[in-house]
């Protein structure tokens, strides 16, 4: 014996459509994590330039750079991968610009000075380039979300228009 289907304005609508995940987060109330990605992003971001910075205005400088060379790398040329990542790499994820991709370089320079360069060094030391890496590894799984540059030029972007046009006409 199976119940009967109660008929709502929902389901006897012609443009029914099949709720996707954008919908059933909004009825759960999971929604909130737009805006999480988006305050992770920029928070993150505006606290590795003020470690970038610094390493900015030393790499352009007229000093002369004394900086660790790492791995194969010369100490200018170390200098130079560390700016790349920590300030301008910030600035796109902070506008949220290609976000996966430029949070790898900023993991394999937490990576390197974690695993590397304070090896040695206590854990209370250490642990500033954990936690910026693991904050850049959940950045690297959850993406940009909906409050940045991707998003808005994501070609998904249309899809979402088309069917925020169904649901008003639907209800």
């Amino acid at each position: 014996m199976s119940l009967p289907i109660r008929r709502t304005r929902r389901n006897c609508s012609p443009n029914n459509y099949s709720e996707n995940d954008e919908t059933i987060a909004r009825k759960s109330g999971y929604e909130n994590d737009r805006s999480g990605a988006a305050l992770l992003r920029v928070g993150i971001g505006l606290l590795m330039l003020t470690h970038g910075t610094p390493r900015l205005a030393l790499l352009v400088g007229d000093e002369p750079i004394e900086f660790p060379p790492v791995l194969f790398l010369s100490a200018g040329m170390s200098l130079f991968v560390n700016v790349f990542a920590e300030f301008f790499c910030s600035l796109f994820v902070i506008i949220g610009l290609g976000t996966r991709i430029t949070v790898i370089p900023l993991m394999v320079v937490m990576a390197v000075a974690g695993f590397h360069i304070h090896l040695r060094d206590q854990f209370r030391i250490q642990e500033m380039s954990l936690h910026f890496l693991l904050v850049y590894v959940v950045l690297f799984v959850m993406g940009s979300g909906r409050y940045s540059v991707d998003s808005w030029l994501s070609p998904n972007k249309i899809n979402d228009r088309n069917l925020e046009t169904k649901k008003a006409v639907a209800v």
